[in-house]
């Protein structure tokens, strides 16, 4: 077979049986490149192809040393060439392997059905394989008029195909076959993101992405909100397979205010279930208030949470009075302790004194007598506990800082990147 031949067959060929794998060869000029190069490379063993052209030395030693049609067309060139993509795409993460299988094997495919056939399991076998085995049905690379045939065919096979290469198989089989149970068998068979067009009660045309599909009921993503439609009153248009994948996260939150929980709620939310620990949580769904100490949401859409302030007036009044009360018995204390001293004073005075005449110094005596007795009937006042004051008040104070506080526990639907 003619080298135009097998570049418009790999692509109808490789194109075809790529789109059952959701693969578009045409959506990228790399993969076509490398198409291109892996329908004609068995080739590479004649000189006058277009690959033994291109790596003339290469072509002029194969087909001295082995011949043309042999060792490049066998079976075990082809596993070589796909072992060694393969390990170049693991190797510098590329997405070559089954372009270049599905190429390669085209140029085996279309050369069997030629009358001379490929050795395919050279060398531990010359003999010819056929497709089909009457040699009046096979092309003869000769026959420039069959050659042209094909080369027609394979161009409209190419034009033709091109929306089933570009949309894939399945999803051109989706959309021909567009029921709820059928996208359910679809997500089941391989997991993974899907877009639906659907046909809303309300005669609407809606796009959304698949988040849960119940019996009576579909669940779908659309511009940041979730919504539920019913399957008996809705219509499937049609869906397809995103490259894109979601799934399921759990979120524990301990100990935090509603502020933090409202945080987390800007964020695709499948489910929340909050539990206060004293003031009771309330938010609105539409124009009904709905409150409680444990509340659980399923798809809240961005649903603000919200909390009676705590009433403080009561450990205000009681840090005020213990405050009161330590700054008087401080206060006694001050004054008990200045009294004693200017007793002690007054009778070091008098003690130092001496009298002027007897009178003078009987009144000296009797005041000295005073002081003593005073002094010795004096009882030395305890101070005020600093340490238990000042753990009450920290009490108190921290008391009065705290907010309302709730644990809740947040199912969200998070991206991942696609794994295949």
């Amino acid at each position: 077979m003619q080298s135009f031949n097998h570049v418009a067959g790999g692509f109808a060929f490789t194109g075809i049986l790529a789109s059952f794998a959701d693969v578009n060869i045409f959506a990228d000029a790399d993969v076509m490149a490398v198409v291109w190069v892996a329908a004609v490379l068995p080739d590479i063993d004649h000189t006058k192809s277009i690959s033994g052209k291109v790596v003339y030395p290469l072509a002029h030693w194969l087909q001295i040393k082995y011949g043309h049609r042999t060792v490049t067309h066998s079976i075990f060139f082809y596993i070589a060439v796909v072992v060694i993509v393969q390990a170049a795409d693991n190797l510098f993460h590329l997405h070559y392997t089954l372009p270049v299988a599905l190429a390669l094997g085209s140029h085996l495919i279309f050369d069997m059905c030629t009358r001379q056939g490929i050795p395919l399991f050279y060398p531990f076998s010359r003999r010819p394989a056929v497709l089909p085995a009457n040699p009046k049905l096979r092309l003869s690379a000769s026959d420039y008029r069959s050659e042209a045939i094909v080369f027609l065919l394979f161009c409209c096979l190419n034009v033709f195909s091109y929306p089933l290469m570009a949309a894939g198989f399945w999803n051109k089989y989706n959309r021909a076959f567009a029921t709820f149970d059928h996208l359910e068998s679809e997500v089941r068979r391989k997991p993974g993101d899907y877009e639906l067009r659907l046909l809303t009660p309300e005669q609407d045309t809606v796009t959304a992405t698949l988040v849960e599909q119940k019996p009576a009921e579909l669940v779908v993503y659309r511009q940041s909100q979730f919504r539920k439609f019913d399957t008996q009153q809705s219509r499937l248009i049609d869906f397809r397979r995103l490259p894109t994948h979601h799934q399921f996260v759990t979120i524990n939150l301990i100990n935090v205010s509603c502020d933090s929980l409202n945080t987390y709620m800007k964020l695709p939310v499948v489910k929340v279930t909050a539990q206060a620990d004293s003031n009771e949580l309330f938010y609105f769904e539409g124009p009904i208030m709905k409150k409680g100490l444990n509340l659980t949401i399923d798809y809240p859409n961005e649903a603000r949470f919200q909390q009676l302030a705590i009433d403080n007036r009561q450990t205000e009044f009681q840090l005020k009075m213990l405050i009161a009360q330590y700054n008087v018995e401080k206060a006694q204390y001050n004054q008990k302790l200045s009294e004693l001293k200017m007793l002690r004073v007054a009778l070091h005075n008098e003690t130092t004194r001496t009298g002027v005449n007897d009178y003078d110094e009987g009144v000296r005596r009797e005041r000295i007598k005073e002081y003593t007795k005073q002094i010795s009937e004096f009882v030395n006042p305890l101070p005020p506990s600093t340490e238990i004051y000042h753990v009450q008040r920290a009490m108190l104070e921290m008391k009065l800082r705290e907010n309302a506080h709730l644990n809740a526990t947040i199912l969200i639907w998070q991206a991942q990147a696609n794994q295949n």
